[in-house]
């Protein structure tokens, strides 16, 4: 096997929006400079089928895209794990179909899909609209809701588990087909059915953000943040 390691800086002003298509391997986005989007690639060459790595910025926006050769095997493919250092200020679309996404104290609109990997998110202010979602791995969130906005974790298979950080006024509607429901918060009412679990309130007073939590095989677990 080889290792190849390829490293791009993109300068960018306020609020980019950073796009990441990967295939297989880690996803690991953090908080660096304010004024660049500084990308390392890894690329772990399995066989001689050697993926490219597109990566470019365009009126702000930083898309990273990995595109394997027509012939490559599908058993045993080259994977590619990305470290990206953002402005904390920064949108993220981020889409990995195999392997662990990690984000960590980013404010702003998050889109973080999975095919199969884990999506763990901590110190997170999200704003807007913003979409997690695992089809077979779990979501790990810690982190804080803007109001007047609909947020929406969701797994197949897989576990969520919230932790909220500060005192947000937050809607929470919670629904598992087969898991339990663990919750901090007694404005939250739970309801458990044969296999079946669901949960709803309102935390605080005033506008509220919505959050929907969705599993279909996994437990939700709600918690409020240690006071430190």
């Amino acid at each position: 096997m080889q290792t190849l390691v390829q490293n791009q800086t993109f300068p960018v002003h306020s609020h980019p929006t950073i796009l990441v298509k990967n295939t297989a391997g880690f996803i690991h986005v953090s908080v660096g400079s304010n004024e660049y989007v500084e990308v390392k690639a890894t690329t772990l060459v399995r066989n001689d089928a050697i993926p490219e790595i597109v990566m470019q910025n365009n009126d702000n926006r930083v898309s990273i895209e990995v595109r394997y050769p027509s012939f490559s095997p599908t058993k045993h493919p080259s994977t590619i794990d990305f470290e990206i250092l953002v402005p904390r200020l920064a949108n993220l679309q981020l889409y990995n179909t195999a392997g662990t996404t990690l984000i960590h104290e980013v404010t702003g609109e998050i889109t973080a899909h999975a095919t199969a990997g884990t999506i763990e998110a901590t110190g997170i202010t999200l704003q807007g609209q913003a979409s997690i979602e695992a089809n077979a791995g779990s979501i790990h969130f810690t982190g804080s809701f803007n109001p007047d906005a609909h947020y929406t974790f969701k797994t197949n298979a897989g576990s969520i588990d919230v932790t909220l950080i500060d005192t947000t006024v937050l809607k929470v509607e919670a629904k598992t087909n087969v898991g339990n429901i663990y919750n901090d918060f007694p404005e939250i009412q739970l309801q458990h059915k044969m296999m079946s679990s669901q949960g709803r309130g309102t935390i605080g007073v005033g506008a509220p953000a919505y959050l929907e939590l969705v599993s279909n095989v996994g437990t939700i677990s709600i918690h409020r943040a240690a006071v430190s």
